[in-house]
Order: C-alpha cells, then sequence, then structure tokens
C-alpha cells in the first residue's frame, strides 16, 4: 500500500469543508490521524507481452505518473480503531 494517496486528499478535503460549514475548528491531530489512516493500495504493474493492439495506444495523452509508475492503482484502505485496515 502507499501512503498519502488522492484520495486521502479529497477525504480531508471534504472533512475540512463539513466543519467549516459547521463553524467547527478542525485540529492539527484531526488532519494528521485522516491522513495517517487513508492508504492507495497498489500492486506491481505487470504488462503481458501476449496481449497485442490493432494500433498504438495514444499514450501521449495518458499522464507521465501513470505511464512510468512500477505500480497500478487498484483501491483506497481505511485503517480502522482497531488497527485492522479494510
Amino acid at each position: 500500500m502507499r501512503h498519502g494517496s488522492v484520495f486521502a486528499v479529497l477525504l480531508t478535503s471534504c472533512f475540512l469543508f463539513s466543519a467549516h460549514a459547521q463553524s467547527t475548528a478542525v485540529s492539527v491531530e484531526i488532519i494528521r490521524a485522516l491522513e495517517s489512516s487513508v492508504f492507495e493500495v497498489v500492486i506491481p504493474r505487470f504488462e503481458n507481452p501476449q496481449i497485442t493492439y490493432e494500433r498504438e495506444l495514444p499514450w501521449d495523452s495518458v499522464p507521465y505518473a501513470i505511464r512510468t509508475d512500477d505500480y497500478m492503482s487498484i483501491g483506497t484502505a481505511f485503517r480502522i480503531e482497531s488497527g485492522e485496515i479494510v
């Protein structure tokens, strides 16, 4: 799992927006707890050489970070109070 996913930022942003809408201050500790409890789940990127395409894929339209990353994101995990990850 890779920590610091885009989803963690989104979740934190939603939480902050909700707290702001309720005029409730959000402490740095809460933000850190959220950030340390959300993970991006990844697997090694595997490209099967037997798979071929009729024409070349438009790789220039895919972001560089995705094209060159050795891992593929398959979801998001959350650490719950008991220490388990779901």
